[in-house]
């Protein structure tokens, strides 16, 4: 008697063994490395993780086996038939149609020819939604201390107020004794309105500055260097209050003792900047080193945000953060980026990379 099976195709599974269905439900399998095995070359383009979305066995009745299966594949590229080891398209002498939720398999023209009693098929169910890969962090993006940046325009999501809530993040390394701006919204003038996070040349400490038109709040670390050639986790968190005392620096997971230069924040520290990363304003304070998995935050990072972040001292999956709903822009900084442009992995704030060459992307992570 022909079989047909639902089963899941994994690295360890037998093709032909039944499955569960509650537990291929939700399971994930890579086609790229355990089904392709089963196609002629050049045959069918299938790359894409997919998403088991049923299971279920069936055996068919006679060699001329008209049968039918109540799944809801999303679409026709979402079912495949694999008869005795190797995959059939549709338009094969054993043929399958879809109508709505029901899939349908056919043997062919109906001859006992087209499907042997010996014959074992397997099908496999896969739902059209593509299920990103597992997290990796291989390259990050290289600034040359001269005049590279990356330009995200000013958008209104990066317009934030004195009175809202935000934080940023990142992964930085530099051995460069001179000022870096790592984020900036402002210019170049002092007394601009805006928010920056740079590295004092004084101390390679980290500086967190909001500031309206000459009244400001400016924060400065106290504990711990960031330009000693080695990575590091940089975050700032601000919590809308108009005072300095509302801000925290944290460098790898540790809040900082804070040096206040100004507490006098009273206007609005609204402006028509670019949002940057590695540049002050037009051209001031070039970074100078690599950068890694920045991110913009719609709140102020909590102590525990920022751990989840840090991650033990290891870049994870943002997406997967406790509060990745309050990402407003996320870049990985070369993973999964096409030159010149920084995608933007939770928003629609794409950066351009300026000055700079597809080279920039290199393989220097954190640890």
């Amino acid at each position: 008697m022909t079989r047909i099976v639902q089963t899941l195709a994994s690295a360890v599974g037998i093709i032909g063994t039944p499955v569960d269905p509650a537990s291929a439900e939700g399971s994930l399998i890579d086609l790229a490395s355990e089904v392709a095995g089963l196609l002629p070359p050049g045959s069918i383009g299938l790359t894409a993780r997919h998403e088991i979305v049923a299971a279920q066995s069936v055996v068919g009745v006679d060699a001329n086996l008209t049968d039918t299966l109540n799944f809801a594949p999303i679409s026709a590229e979402s079912v495949l038939l694999s008869r005795n080891g190797k995959l059939l398209p549709q338009g094969a002498a054993l043929d399958y149609t879809i109508s709505g939720q029901i899939v349908q398999w056919l043997a062919g023209t109906g001859t006992a020819a087209d499907l042997l009693v010996t014959d074992e098929l397997v099908a496999y169910y896969l739902s059209a939604t593509i299920v990103s890969p597992p997290f990796s962090n291989v390259l990050s993006t290289i600034f040359d201390g001269v005049d590279e940046f990356i330009d995200m325009g000013d958008v209104a999501p990066f317009r934030f107020e004195r009175t809202n809530t935000f934080s940023l993040s990142v992964w930085l390394k530099t051995s460069s004794a001179s000022a870096q701006a790592v984020f900036s919204k402002r210019g170049s003038g002092t007394s601009d309105p805006g928010y920056l996070v740079q590295i004092k040349s004084t101390s390679g400490k980290i500086q967190f500055i909001v500031s309206g038109s000459g009244n400001e709040i400016d924060v400065q670390g106290q504990d711990n260097v960031v330009n000693d050639g080695n990575w590091h986790f940089v975050a700032v968190t601000y919590d809308g209050s108009s005072t300095a005392a509302g801000t925290k620096i944290y460098v790898d997971n540790v809040v900082q003792t804070k040096q206040v230069n100004s507490d006098t924040l009273s206007s609005s520290i609204l402006n028509t900047r670019a949002f940057k990363v590695g540049v002050k304003g037009t051209a001031s304070s070039d970074f100078d080193g690599n950068i890694d998995e920045p991110a913009v935050w719609s709140k102020e990072l909590t102590v525990s945000d920022v751990s989840s972040v840090y991650n033990s001292g290891t870049p994870g999956d943002l997406s997967a953060h406790p509060s990745s709903g309050n990402i407003i822009s996320g870049w990985r900084a070369g993973d999964n980026d096409t030159f010149p442009t920084w995608a933007d992995n939770f928003g629609s704030n794409d950066g351009a990379m300026t000055n700079m060459v597809a080279g920039d992307f290199v393989a220097d992570t954190p640890p």
